[in-house]
């Protein structure tokens, strides 16, 4: 009997809800100049999305209706079932006593497991402590000072992820010197192949690197070199303001000078 009075509930909504809909339908809309109507085709989408979201409210709650009364019903049943159940007695105390209590003889479980250890770190320095090594030769000379960016290595200094243990690249916050160094230490036996790739992408950038005329002899003084699994791009040296006036051949004997001051550090620091 409830399920069938929230299905004529629901029908007599809806059949309310279809009067008032028609009702609606048959109101002429007032029109604007040239006998348009003043709300455009956009009271038409309307009108038919407020429609159906009534109808939708109206076929949920006849719908919900139909299962709470049903819910209801199934509930009463259970629980008349369950009342005239008979309840079962539990064990006595001397039947539980009578069981046999679980052995507690069983060897327990072996603590010989070796346990899992981690692969050993590459020996020798970081790559950042070989930059301070690099950066203590030359003292206030040495020019960089912020780190260079993951994504900016990547771009003008690419080398394959795999081959490299570590990296480690500084320059200086302003542009107006180009000096930079790159301390790459490489996966165990891949120093060469690294070397191969700085020196690839130091020439490269050797080739577009847009400088001050002040500083071309120092990038073309930039150098890559390789001690066994360490790897450094070097474009180093400290400001000589005399060296502006100085010639060609001086400015370059200046710079090879500078940029070896970190390359000597660069080997002390790896060997």
């Amino acid at each position: 009997m409830k399920i069938k009075k929230g299905i004529l509930m629901g029908l007599a909504a809806a059949v309310a809800a279809g009067v008032l809909a028609g009702c609606a339908e048959s109101e002429p809309l007032s029109s604007g100049a040239g006998g348009a109507s003043s709300l455009g085709g956009g009271s038409s989408l309307s009108s038919e999305l407020e429609s159906s979201m009534v109808s939708s409210a109206l076929e949920s709650s006849a719908v919900s209706s139909e299962v709470s009364s049903a819910s209801s019903a199934a509930s009463s049943e259970a629980s008349s079932a369950a009342s005239s159940r008979p309840q079962s007695s539990a064990p006595s105390s001397s039947a539980a006593s009578s069981r046999p209590a679980s052995s507690s003889s069983q060897p327990a479980a072996s603590s010989s497991t070796p346990a899992s250890s981690a692969p050993p770190a590459s020996a020798g320095p970081s790559a950042q402590a070989v930059r301070s090594a690099i950066a203590a030769a030359y003292g206030s000379g040495y020019l960089p000072n912020t780190q260079i960016p993951q994504e900016i290595l990547n771009a003008n200094f690419p080398v394959d992820a795999s081959l490299v243990d570590e990296v480690y690249g500084e320059m200086p916050a302003i542009s107006a010197n180009p000096d930079m160094l790159i301390v790459i230490k490489a996966a165990p036996g891949k120093g060469a192949q690294v070397q191969q790739a700085m020196q690839k992408n130091r020439d490269m950038y050797v080739e577009t690197a847009m400088v001050y005329p002040k500083d071309w002899a120092k990038l073309q003084a930039s150098t890559v070199v390789r001690n066994g699994d360490y790897v450094a791009f070097l474009m180093l040296g400290a400001v000589d303001e005399s060296m502006d006036s100085a010639s060609e051949e001086e400015q370059q004997a200046y710079a090879q000078a500078q940029v070896q001051k970190g390359v000597n550090a660069f080997y002390a620091a790896t060997n």
